[in-house]
């Protein structure tokens, strides 16, 4: 990926997040987010963090086979916990195996 696409990026992970921010403030009625919506935000949010947990794992010299199990096991816990407070089901979109 390029410098400018990360820079890109960046800015619009900054954007959403002052929205989310200044809305909260505002109005805390529902938004009617929908099923895709979700669906988006949990690979987003997956994605930032397995770059996180990616960092980890050079900085603390984990093996290759534990990290590849760490990431895998972040996701589906990800996943279960989404299942489990909003009743969506997550790992139809994203298979376990996956990371």
């Amino acid at each position: 990926m390029t410098e400018e696409a990360k820079k890109q990026l960046s800015l619009v992970l900054d954007e959403l997040a002052d929205l989310f921010i200044n809305r909260a403030a505002e109005d805390m009625q529902p938004v009617g987010f929908t099923e895709t919506d979700l669906i988006n935000a949990v690979h987003i949010f997956q994605g930032v963090s397995v770059e996180f947990v990616y960092k980890y794992i050079l900085q603390n010299k984990v093996s290759d086979k534990k990290g590849v199990e760490m990431a895998e096991i972040f996701g589906n816990r990800l996943r279960d916990l989404i299942v489990d407070y909003t009743g969506f089901d997550t790992h139809k979109y994203y298979k376990k195996e996956a990371v």
